[in-house]
């Protein structure tokens, strides 16, 4: 199709080691990366994995930080890990969808598109906190979804969100979404 593909990376670590990044991990721009068994805790960070503007993007068990943010990104698949652990005034959710400066020109921006999300958990998002102490600026979803075309949402777990499970804001920009065989518990405070 005279489309140019670049070799898969893989990053994982050595067989008994345990990576754990204590900042934010970003991947801008990432081609044919397969992230797998990190923990990314970026606490301090607005997201702590932000993935924007990438292609062919894997992420196997990876996760343990607050917040996931993916925009104009396109074919990524994220298998496993866990999101979360929130509950600070101002703080924002995880994402799929706007955000970020403009891509390459490659990827001039726009939706992201065919994005997965198989066995993740999203969970404890403003538990034990009232949302009223909360700033506008704070986000009570454990899953934002905005500008997003071809979404599978599988095999999933939304637990302890503080108001809602997965709020939906496209717009009109939310497009062949699938959500299936998901466990949503324990909504509110």
């Amino acid at each position: 199709s005279g489309v140019k593909t670049g070799p898969s990376v893989l990053v994982r670590p050595v067989a008994g080691a345990a990576v754990s990044f204590t900042g934010p991990l970003a991947l801008d721009n990432a081609r044919h990366l397969t992230l797998r068994d990190l923990v990314i805790e970026g606490f301090n960070a607005f997201w702590s994995l932000d993935v924007r503007c990438a292609n062919h993007v894997t992420l196997e068990n990876v996760g343990g930080g607050r917040r996931l943010h993916i925009s104009r990104s396109e074919n990524v698949l994220v298998k496993g890990g866990w999101w979360g652990n929130y509950g600070t005034r101002g703080e924002q959710d995880s994402l799929i969808g706007h955000g970020g400066s403009n891509c390459s020109p490659a990827r001039s921006g726009g939706p992201s598109r065919n994005v997965t999300l198989d066995g993740v958990t999203f969970r404890d998002v403003f538990w034990g906190s009232r949302v009223s102490d909360f700033s506008p600026e704070s986000h009570p979803d454990c899953l934002q979804l905005d500008e997003v075309t071809g979404l599978t949402i599988r095999n999933s777990r939304f637990l302890r969100c503080a108001q809602v499970f997965i709020g939906f804001y496209g717009d009109g920009h939310l497009r062949s979404v699938v959500i299936e065989n998901n466990v949503f518990a324990k909504i509110g405070t």
